[in-house]
């Protein structure tokens, strides 16, 4: 597999958001596709993020699959201490989208 970063989405709570492009070798064929790569580098953002991880997998484990992205996968650099979190790209944040819906003076976090 390889990923390449394409460009900043945003800063969020956890880390910064990346676009993407993933690349995998299936059975000799190159499959290609858009993603999202969080990256943290703090030890807090990497506990909040290894801590997101769990929350995906339990809720693929409980079926919830619609509404969600999918994860590819929590990777973490063991001579940088680094930590990304792979995802499916499934389009823009809702607060983008319905900024009428946002209470005033509350500013949504732009991240994935």
């Amino acid at each position: 597999m390889s990923v390449v970063l394409t460009s900043k989405l945003a800063t969020g709570a956890i880390g910064d958001a990346h676009y993407a492009q993933i690349e995998l070798l299936i059975n000799g064929c190159a499959r290609r596709t858009s993603a999202v790569v969080k990256l943290a580098l703090q030890k807090q953002e990497i506990d909040y993020m290894r801590h997101e991880f769990t929350i995906y997998q339990h809720l693929y484990k409980c079926g919830v699959t619609k509404g969600i992205p999918s994860v590819l996968g929590f990777f973490e650099d063991i001579e940088s201490g680094a930590a990304a979190l792979i995802m499916s790209y499934v389009g823009k944040s809702i607060c983008t989208l319905r900024p009428r819906y946002t209470s005033p003076g509350v500013k949504a976090p732009e991240a994935i």
